[in-house]
């Protein structure tokens, strides 16, 4: 499928070690199945913040990756931190995973004012700043994960699907983020 390509920004020529360089990574931060299960925050906790941090990313106008980003930084900063998350800052911690994963995708990204408006004004600038040093602490710096986008315009192109196709392919990617049962899956799978 690489060699007919014509979209030079795609890297025809490394597409193959670039894949297999990210099924590799998304071994090496996986998110544990059920890593919710005996703790305060439960999975439709979790997946009210996810739809709540659609919302937001609507209101923004940010790249889908961003979305995905977010949601994956959302589930392992949690996977390491659930018993010391009280309810009352969980939706502290999905806005400042969406600021995160804006500064790692977006070109232009909303100010932290932008965040705290979008929580009715819950937290502080301070509060969101807090946050955010500790979820890069936790998470040793290391947000690149790969997301399930990437590896599906890879497959779709392996599979020569039509606009339709992707689309809806991509649709139940953004559905599957709410789903709690999901959060195990690598996102080549």
């Amino acid at each position: 499928i690489d060699k007919q390509e014509t979209d030079v920004n795609s890297c025809p020529e490394y597409a193959r070690e670039i894949y297999a360089y990210l099924k590799i990574k998304e071994m090496v931060n996986p998110v544990r199945e059920n890593y919710l299960e005996g703790h305060d925050i439960s999975s439709k906790m979790r997946s009210m913040l996810v739809d709540w941090m659609v919302s937001v990313h609507q209101q923004f106008e940010l790249a889908q990756e961003t979305l995905f980003l977010a949601v994956n930084i959302l589930d392992r900063y949690l996977q390491e931190e659930v018993e010391r998350t009280a309810r009352e800052e969980l939706q502290l911690v999905g806005v400042t995973a969406l600021l995160l994963a804006c500064k790692m995708e977006e070109i232009y990204l909303p100010s932290v004012d932008d965040f705290v408006y979008s929580t009715d004004n819950t937290y502080t600038d301070a509060e969101i700043r807090a946050m955010e040093v500790h979820m890069l602490a936790t998470l040793k710096f290391d947000l690149s994960n790969p997301i399930s986008l990437a590896f599906l315009r890879r497959y779709s192109k392996a599979g020569d699907v039509d606009v339709l196709e992707h689309t809806l392919a991509k649709y139940i990617l953004e559905l599957s983020l709410l789903d709690f049962g999901q959060v195990g899956l690598p996102p080549s799978l």
